[in-house]
């Protein structure tokens, strides 16, 4: 969607300039303000994403490091949640589970862990994530689950097909570079 933005801005100040070199100016003007308010909510909404990402594993830290490791999963959920489109944050949170499983030690919950480190990186390059989802193993890794209200907000502007375009995108260039190589 910036991207669109961004080259629809550029085009009207392009058809201006041509058509009617007198409001050339103003119409920079506006486009630019056009442009820096959509730039603005597609960077807000990743900040705020990683401002909810950021206090959930700190309380989920905080918690593990005082032994209340029920409610440490719960902000590892949590986080889960929110970080689980981007892959340090993915990568994280499983580790802290994983960590918490060996702590506990439940086996169950320690394998559920270490198959889901390693669907990180094929979950990552495809874009395919399911949202909502916990990233526990007391739940499908597959399945999409509903998005807590609180945490809503982080998914405004979020769309899977978006992130699977791109990254399959990505993925043939990388494919066609490694190719004529």
């Amino acid at each position: 969607m910036l991207g669109t933005t961004l080259k629809s801005a550029s085009q009207i100040v392009r058809r201006t300039r041509i058509t009617q070199p007198n409001r050339s100016i103003q119409l920079d003007q506006t486009a630019k303000q056009y442009v820096h308010i959509h730039y603005k909510q597609v960077y807000r909404m990743a900040s705020q994403a990683k401002r909810v990402f950021k206090l959930e594993m700190d309380l989920a830290k905080s918690d593990y490091a005082s032994g209340h490791w029920a409610t440490a999963i719960h902000h590892l959920e949590r986080a889960h949640i929110v970080g689980q489109r981007y892959f340090w944050a993915h990568l994280s949170t499983h580790l802290w589970m994983l960590r918490i499983a060996f702590l506990r030690q439940d086996l169950s919950e320690g394998i559920g862990q270490f198959t889901r480190i390693l669907a990180v990186v094929p979950g990552y390059i495809f874009g395919w994530v399911p949202v909502g989802n916990t990233g526990g193993t007391n739940a499908s890794p597959i399945k999409p689950m509903p998005i807590p209200q609180d945490l809503e907000s982080c998914f405004v502007r979020y769309s899977l097909r978006r992130q699977i375009m791109w990254r399959l995108v990505v993925v043939a260039l990388l494919l066609l570079v490694a190719w004529r190589c």
